[in-house]
C-alpha cells in the first residue's frame, strides 16, 4: 500500500465502507489510491510510484488520461470523499460555508492562535531563513578549506625549492587535496623519494664531471698565455685549438625548443671527449667518444640524452 492511502485517511474510509471489523486499523490496498484532485494522469506530482502497480482513479476522465499517458492498468473506484458522504450524509437544512482544511491544521489553529496560511506563510521564512545561514556557512566553510589546501600547497612548494628537491606543482595540489600534505612534507624532510635522490647525485656527478673539464680548459689556456709571452713556438700540453667549447641553439622546423653547452676534450691526438648538457635540466647530458683507428675509420661510443648508449664505426677522412 501507498503511504499516502494511509496518510490521509482514504483507506479507513474504504474499511468502514466495507464495514470491515476495525476500519481505524485497515488492510493494505493493493496499488495507489488517487489522493487528491489534479488535471493529470491522478498520480501526484513527484511521489514515488511503482511502475505495475494498480492506480485506482476517481473518474472516468482521470482514467482516460492515464491511459492516454501510457498508463493501462487502470481502475475507476470513485472518491473516497463520495463514500463519506454515503456513510454519514448532510444534515437536512444546513448551508455550506468556510474553506476545507485538513484536521492537523485545527489544531494549530486553536492552540498558536495562527490562520493556516499565516502559518504557512511562517514556515516559508523560517526556512528561508534556515537555508541561508546554512548556506553562508557552507560557501564560509569551502573559502577557508580552498585557502588552508592553498597555503599548504605553497609551504610544500617553498620547502622543496629551498632544499633542492624535485617537486611539482600538480602533486602538491594533488597530495593536499587528498589529504596527504603532512605526508608529503616528512617524504621531502627525509629527502626525497629514492629515485629523486638517485637524480639528485647523478646530477651532481655531472657537475663535477664538467667542472674538471672546465677547470682543465682553464689551465691550458693560462699555460698558452705563458708559453706565448716567453716567445717559446712549442706547447708541452695538448693544443688549445683541439678543445672545444660551445653554446648552440636546437631548432626544429619552428625554431629554436633548446639551447646547449657543449665541452670537448682531446685527450691524445686520435681520441676526443666530448660532454653536452642542456639547459632543460630534465635532459641528460650527452657523452660522446671519439677514437681514430686510422685516418679514414673512427670509432664513435655516445651516450643520448634518453640514456641510450650507441656504438658507431664509419669511414671518415681526417685531413
Amino acid at each position: 500500500m501507498h503511504h499516502a492511502n494511509y496518510y490521509y485517511g482514504h483507506a479507513h474510509v474504504l474499511a468502514q465502507y466495507c464495514e470491515l471489523p476495525e476500519p481505524l486499523h485497515p488492510p493494505r490496498i493493493q496499488g495507489y489510491l488517487q489522493h487528491g484532485w489534479n488535471i493529470g494522469d491522478g498520480l501526484a506530482p513527484g511521489v514515488p510510484f511503482v511502475e505495475g502497480s494498480p492506480l485506482l482513479v476517481w473518474s472516468e476522465q482521470v482514467r482516460r488520461r492515464a491511459w492516454s499517458q501510457g498508463r493501462r492498468d487502470v481502475v475507476v473506484v470513485g472518491s473516497p470523499f463520495a463514500y463519506l458522504l454515503e456513510m454519514a450524509p448532510e444534515p437536512a437544512g444546513q448551508e455550506r460555508e468556510g474553506t476545507i482544511f485538513y484536521p492537523f491544521y485545527l489544531h494549530g489553529d486553536a492552540a498558536a492562535h495562527i490562520s493556516p496560511l499565516a502559518d504557512q506563510n511562517l514556515a516559508g521564512a523560517i526556512m528561508m531563513i534556515e537555508e541561508s545561514i546554512l548556506t553562508l556557512g557552507l560557501f564560509c566553510w569551502l573559502f577557508l578549506r580552498a585557502a588552508r589546501e592553498n597555503e599548504e600547497r605553497q609551504q610544500l612548494l617553498d620547502y622543496a625549492s629551498a632544499h633542492g628537491l624535485e617537486l611539482s606543482e600538480a602533486r602538491a595540489t594533488r597530495a593536499v587535496a587528498a589529504g596527504r600534505g603532512e605526508e608529503l612534507r616528512r617524504r621531502l624532510e627525509a629527502g626525497g623519494t629514492h629515485e629523486q635522490k638517485l637524480e639528485h647525485k647523478a646530477g651532481e656527478g655531472q657537475q663535477l664531471v664538467l667542472k674538471d673539464i672546465l677547470e682543465s680548459l682553464q689551465r691550458q689556456q693560462l699555460l698558452a698565455a705563458r708559453r706565448n709571452e716567453a716567445g717559446e713556438e712549442e706547447v708541452q700540453s695538448t693544443p688549445l685549438t683541439d678543445d672545444r667549447f660551445e653554446i648552440d641553439p636546437v631548432f626544429t622546423g619552428s625554431g629554436p625548443v633548446d639551447v646547449r653547452s657543449t665541452v670537448g676534450k682531446q685527450i691524445t691526438p686520435n681520441l676526443l671527449v666530448t660532454y653536452s648538457q642542456s639547459f632543460d635540466t630534465s635532459k641528460e647530458p650527452i657523452f660522446q667518444l671519439e677514437w681514430w683507428l686510422s685516418d679514414s675509420v673512427v670509432m664513435q661510443g655516445r651516450r643520448d640524452e634518453n640514456g641510450t648508449y650507441l656504438l658507431d664505426i664509419r669511414r671518415r677522412q681526417r685531413f
